[in-house]
């Protein structure tokens, strides 16, 4: 990749493009702040005029517009799984009874261990919480996001005016309809946004198949879509890394002209090291897989943004 060096100059504009995946959520609000307290502290303010955002990185945009960086920072540094998953005994008791079961493959004439099936504390609930996962699995995804939904609310619904406010910089949050493949952004520059841009946010980190597709009805009236699948009047929201990680193309057809675009990505938009001893767990290797897939494609884009 191409390497430059920019001055500081009076009136420059400059927009952070923020790249997908969990990592990248504090990671990119901690980029964010950084370059805030930067530029103030050299003499600099108001130079960031944007935040283009996918999946993990959403809430940077998201509170970031408003200069909320070190709240953002702080929500990060105090958040704990209950408030992204909800219950996490469900989760608890779903690892108890894989733990009987790969005992049981491991021995299955042990009688000891099918006794702990029956009679273990806990036991009978773990498997009925199994069977509600199961139940899920049939509609499509594992777990619900409304424990992240109403994460977003806590924590962004009292700005939300400030927001959608005329002092506010650009922000753009991009998911994916499912059902058309096209991207839909959600933009604070809408006004009819403004009621389902929480709804926007746990779309774009619809990972599949943990969470749910998130549902818009009549996107068009929302000035969210301009063409809908033939048979539905809706969209179906899933993770915006599954087309683009990088929103960098939005960013560069923005009628504003950046001087500079900042690229929060902590891994340099290279693929990560893997973990060989989690490596074939589900969710490591789901992950693995759009790891992958988002790097080839943003590193394709960053090479042809280098050549123009």
């Amino acid at each position: 990749m191409a390497e430059s060096v920019f001055r500081l100059e009076k009136g420059m504009k400059a927009a952070i493009c923020c790249r997908g995946g969990p990592e990248n959520g504090p990671f990119s609000a901690q980029v964010a702040r950084t370059l805030k307290e930067g530029f103030e502290l050299n003499g600099y303010s108001d130079v960031i005029k944007a935040y283009y955002a996918v999946s993990g990185s959403s809430p940077t945009a998201l509170l970031g517009c408003i200069g909320e960086e070190e709240k953002l920072c702080n929500i990060w540094l105090n958040l704990t799984p209950e408030e992204i998953l909800g219950n996490m005994e469900d989760f608890k008791g779903i690892g108890r009874l894989l733990k009987i079961i790969d005992k049981l493959i491991q021995d299955p004439f042990n009688l000891d261990t099918w006794k702990s099936l029956i009679r273990e504390k806990g036991k009978r609930n773990d498997i009925r919480t199994v069977l509600r996962l199961l139940e899920n699995l049939k509609r499509g995804y594992m777990i619900t996001n409304g424990a992240l939904y109403d994460l977003l609310k806590k924590n962004g619904e009292s700005e939300l005016e400030r927001i959608f406010g005329p002092r506010s910089a650009l922000m753009k949050i991009i998911s994916v309809d499912e059902l058309t493949g096209q991207h839909v952004v959600f933009s604070n520059r809408i006004p009819e946004h403004k009621d389902i841009i929480f709804k926007g946010i746990i779309g774009s980190m619809g990972l599949v198949p943990y969470f749910p597709a998130t549902v818009i009805d009549d996107p068009e009236s929302l000035n969210l879509a301009e063409r809908t699948h033939p048979d539905f009047n809706k969209l179906f929201l899933i993770d915006g890394g599954y087309k683009t990680s990088l929103p960098i193309e939005e960013a560069i057809r923005e009628d504003i002209g950046y001087d500079v675009l900042f690229i929060a990505d902590i891994h340099n938009t290279e693929i990560r090291e893997i973990d060989p001893i989690n490596s074939n767990a589900l969710l490591s290797r789901t992950l693995r897989a759009l790891h992958i897939r988002s790097t080839a494609h943003d590193q394709l884009v960053l090479s042809v943004q280098d050549r123009i």
